[in-house]
């Protein structure tokens, strides 16, 4: 059996966040969460140690997790290596070999774990470690007093996976002296053994957020893979006496769509497809059909509404793909300036605007000529304007 400890019971000091760094908010969920996600479901049980005045609002976070029922919360020491045997002490004992991972490095991959796991069946210890690719000097008093040969140095990270076992006699061992406190990883107090420690590649993705720079470009990663996707789709029948209105364009025809405001199912559709993704209430509930003062509403109004409420949450659309249904009018006349009234409206490239129109080929209420339908997709990007 397979354990795991998340060290997050550190202060942050560095960051200068006054929340500490593990349990910021990063793509929505805090910092820590992101690495027991990952780690979580290749354990067979898992201890988050954290502040002690963490424990009570972690303990319902991890709530969150499918495997909740194998994950323990526990308040760490004054220092790492405590934590970490604060949490060592919770795991069952059947357990046979422990990863301990730091909660500031929410992009670890399950494959790097997996791979400290198995090279764990030809040493007491597997940590992962990157080449150094700049020059290394020491320095005294701003001078340097040496440069180091960079070629056998390796920069080491976690998840570190350890024999159960072996790690217990390293803390017991550890535990007499200062060690346990000097110790920056568990490794340390394992090689202090005497134990064989087997380095493997490590992965250039799995920073550790310590300085602001690091959260900096944390969160800019978070926000170049933070894209969201919404679907909207509308049908309106037709009614003689009204104008046809479609992407806020006004196409000749014997009827128009029947409707509270304009009726444009195309602009319709897009709203609902942008509040869905955004996650805000639909166009009904936002703009009700029995309130009078989206009587006859162009539902360019509706849209602008919308692009604020999104902007606002801290998105904006990244690009737009709509499929009219119509049997009539014939939309091919029309698609070209609709598709730059949206452009321009939506502040996209016309690049970024699907159009397009079919038919449904004579069947149904839309075959029939009863009225015509709209569907959307849309996709979400950040906009840096979150409030």
């Amino acid at each position: 059996m397979i354990g795991l400890i998340l060290v997050a019971a550190g202060l942050g000091s560095r960051l200068k966040s006054g929340t500490p760094k593990q349990f910021l908010s990063l793509a929505g969920v805090p910092t820590y969460l992101h690495s027991l996600r990952t780690l979580s479901p290749l354990c067979q049980e898992s201890v988050v140690v954290v502040p002690d005045e963490w424990v009570d609002r972690v303990s319902e976070e991890v709530k969150t997790i499918s495997a909740s029922e194998s994950i323990i919360v526990r308040s760490g020491g004054t220092t790492r290596q405590q934590s970490v045997l604060r949490g060592f002490d919770c795991l069952d004992t059947r357990i046979s070999r422990v990863i301990v991972h730091d909660a500031a490095r929410p992009f670890v991959t399950a494959d790097l774990a997996q791979r400290t796991i198995q090279g764990l069946s030809s040493a007491a210890a597997c940590i992962p470690g990157i080449k150094v690719a700049e020059t290394v000097k020491s320095v005294q008093s701003g001078l340097v007093s040496n440069t180091l040969n960079r070629s056998n140095l390796r920069l080491i990270q976690t998840p570190q996976a350890f024999q159960k076992s072996v790690l217990a006699r390293a803390f017991e061992s550890a535990s007499t002296g200062e060690n346990l406190t000097k110790a920056t990883d568990e490794a340390t107090l394992v090689e202090a053994l005497g134990e064989k420690v087997l380095v493997i590649e490590g992965d250039r993705r799995n920073v550790k957020i310590t300085w602001k720079e690091d959260w900096e470009m944390a969160v800019e990663k978070d926000r170049i893979f933070d894209i969201r996707v919404g679907n909207g789709y509308d049908f309106h029948v037709f009614k003689v006496g009204r104008p046809l209105i479609l992407g806020g364009v006004a196409i000749p025809h014997t009827k128009g769509l029947d409707g509270h405001s304009d009726a444009d199912a195309l602009l319709h559709a897009c709203c609902d497809a942008i509040l869905g993704a955004s996650g805000l209430p639909d166009i009904g509930t936002l703009f009700p059909d029995d309130d009078p003062k989206y009587k006859d509403i162009s539902s360019l109004s509706l849209l602008h509404d919308v692009l604020i409420q999104t902007g606002e949450k801290g998105y904006r659309v990244g690009n737009i793909d709509i499929t009219i249904l119509a049997e009539e009018p014939t939309m091919k006349p029309y698609v070209e300036q609709i598709k730059l009234n949206l452009a321009q409206v939506l502040q996209l490239a016309p690049s970024r605007v699907g159009l397009k129109a079919t038919t449904m080929e004579g069947k149904g209420p839309i075959g029939r000529g009863e009225g015509l339908a709209a569907q959307v997709i849309v996709s979400l990007i950040p906009s840096g304007n979150k409030s």
